[in-house]
């Protein structure tokens, strides 16, 4: 069976010889992701470096309760939200954290941490290792030149 032109099926095994279709486009699609990953990474890279951050205004991220939230290096805020240098050295943290867990995995230990502390005595937001550091240095203007990596680790521990 094929899963082109709508015909649906699991897997798709054409006679011997025949292209593929929707395993070659697959793999054309995963060539594009893997393309735009290390473009990410690269632009996420120069932006820590240079101290750089999009900022984004609108009305819908984050969550009412929350200022700003930082989604793989992009600031997303409030429309009423002041930018100040402590709020960007705290999401520029976060940035550092990304770059050296990989997006897909920062976000997964920030949620399973999130849900670890949920039951716990605190504010289980304010006690995930990554937000222990931006929060204990995001008034250090030069935190990030000195930072060393995976400093989160050291936030690990019970609060």
């Amino acid at each position: 069976m094929c899963m082109h032109n709508g015909c649906g099926g699991a897997a798709a095994y054409g006679k011997e010889g025949e292209k593929d279709f929707a395993f070659g486009e697959d793999r054309r699609h995963l060539g594009n992701v893997s393309k735009n990953f290390v473009f990410c990474f690269a632009f996420l890279s120069v932006c820590t470096i240079f101290a750089l951050m999009i900022v984004i205004r609108n009305r819908y991220l984050p969550i009412p309760g929350f200022s700003a939230i930082n989604l793989c290096g992009v600031l997303f805020c409030r429309r009423e939200t002041r930018i100040t240098q402590r709020l960007l050295n705290h999401e520029r943290i976060h940035t550092a954290q990304i770059l050296e867990m990989g997006v897909v995995f920062f976000y997964i230990w920030y949620v399973v941490e999130w849900l670890v502390r949920l039951p716990r005595r605190g504010n289980a937001y304010l006690n995930i290792s990554f937000e222990r550091e931006a929060y204990r240095h995001e008034w250090e203007r030069d935190y990030l030149k000195h930072r060393r990596l995976y400093a989160w680790r050291k936030y690990l521990k019970k609060r």
